[in-house]
């Protein structure tokens, strides 16, 4: 196989790869017509979908590619370079702006200038040659997060930082004396709303000492299955 090359400024040369480009391109939409929808659940349904097209594509061409792919050599030890790079400053708002994308990073960066490596999913951010943190665009954020009290979900700075990037977040709080308090005002209280298995819901508002404001929590109970009485330690958990 001899390699060939095209000649620079002569466009009409590249019609071998962008006549491919266009096929494709037209196979995309035609699918998208005969699915009569380009809405997609997720990001990963929408690649499924055109992995699919892709696959389809691929087989007119599967018996010269295998002969070819006898001939390739190696690939190179070190990854190549596919991302471009760029500078940001912080705002005072603790935000950069990328590709007309707004982000928020961590106010402990305030005043650093971030090298960025814009991948096509990611943005990876770094202070001098020390990688800080990687941002994900919007549609690969997960609907909510989930975290235990046991792994320090419910502290101040994580759910600041959840809020800070609307995202909805579900944490479970220890038992502090806050949260005990809590719990014996509203047990007798009216509003308790049936669940799953049992459980019983109440939604509440509540703000400890190292928390900078109020939030809403929600109150789970079930009743014991075993007789056991427990005498409250207030008088709060009576109704007057």
């Amino acid at each position: 196989m001899k390699p060939t090359v095209n000649n620079l400024g002569i466009s009409h040369e590249k019609g071998a790869v962008e006549t491919a480009r266009g096929s494709l391109k037209h196979r995309i939409d035609q699918a998208i017509k005969l699915r009569e929808s380009a809405d997609f659940a997720s990001l990963q349904a929408y690649c499924a979908f055109l992995d699919k097209i892709v696959a389809k594509l691929n087989k007119c061409c599967k018996a010269a590619l295998a002969e070819e792919q006898s001939q390739l050599k190696p690939l190179p030890r070190h990854r190549f370079m596919d991302f471009s790079e760029l500078s940001v400053n912080l705002t005072t708002s603790s935000t950069i702006s990328v590709k007309r994308g707004l982000y928020t990073v961590p106010s402990r960066l305030m005043g650093e200038t971030l090298r960025i490596h814009l991948y096509h999913d990611r943005l990876t951010c770094f202070v001098g040659q020390t990688a800080v943190i990687t941002l994900l665009p919007k549609t690969h954020w997960p609907q909510f997060i989930i975290g235990d009290c046991d792994c320090d979900w419910g502290s101040d700075g994580i759910m600041t930082e959840a809020e800070q990037r609307e995202m909805d977040y579900l944490f479970k709080l220890r038992q502090s004396n806050y949260v005990k308090q809590l719990i014996l005002e509203n047990h007798c209280q009216s509003g308790w709303e049936q669940t799953v298995e049992g459980w019983e819901a109440l939604s509440s508002e509540l703000k400890i000492s190292t928390w900078k404001r109020t939030r809403r929590v929600v109150i789970v109970r079930r009743r014991i299955k075993n007789n056991l009485v427990i005498a409250p330690d207030t008088d709060k958990a009576f109704p007057r």
